[in-house]
């Protein structure tokens, strides 16, 4: 008999390409993140520093120049650590996203996994019984040929095609 084909091999095949795209778009979704984070993190450090160098100058009567420059640092470091947490917040909800579009992928791939095992599956059995039935069949016909009966065949073939039944 023929080799097992499976039908739909080439959406099976379309299905991890999909699949492989999905978890290549999410880990560059987390990486984005990873490095939002880091520099979220870093803007915080940083804002936590200036306003304790301003409080640092305001307490020993800094010039007035200096305290307004300290000021509006720290205010900018502000909007850039919300900036930042946008960011962070939109980048979490990509990876989520992606994530779930990545579950779904790997869920469809193996849907048609499980049906070509189970095709497949059902090939091998038919392919053995028809085997068997081949080998009955063969046994069946050197029987017959050895004692020189009339033997009714297994396949339901007409007699005369069996060696030593009647013509």
């Amino acid at each position: 008999m023929k080799p097992f084909r499976f039908d739909l091999d080439p959406v099976l095949e379309y299905r991890r390409r999909v699949e492989e795209t999905r978890r290549a778009d999410q880990t560059l979704a987390q990486r984005d993140l990873a490095e939002v984070n880091v520099r979220y993190l870093a803007c915080v450090s940083e804002s936590k520093r200036a306003v304790e160098d301003l409080r640092r100058l305001a307490d020993a009567g800094g010039e007035a120049v200096r305290v307004r420059a300290q000021q509006v640092y720290v205010a900018a470091l502000g909007r850039r650590a919300a900036a930042l947490r946008e960011d962070r917040q939109r980048l979490n909800l990509r990876v989520h996203d992606l994530g779930e579009r990545l579950c779904e992928a790997a869920q469809e791939r193996r849907v048609l996994e499980k049906l070509k095992e189970a095709r497949s599956a059902n090939y091998a059995l038919a392919v053995s019984r028809a085997e068997q039935t081949l080998m009955d069949e063969m046994a069946q016909k050197l029987h017959c040929a050895r004692h020189a009966v009339g033997c009714a065949p297994a396949s339901g073939l007409p007699a005369g095609l069996i060696v030593g039944g009647p013509a």
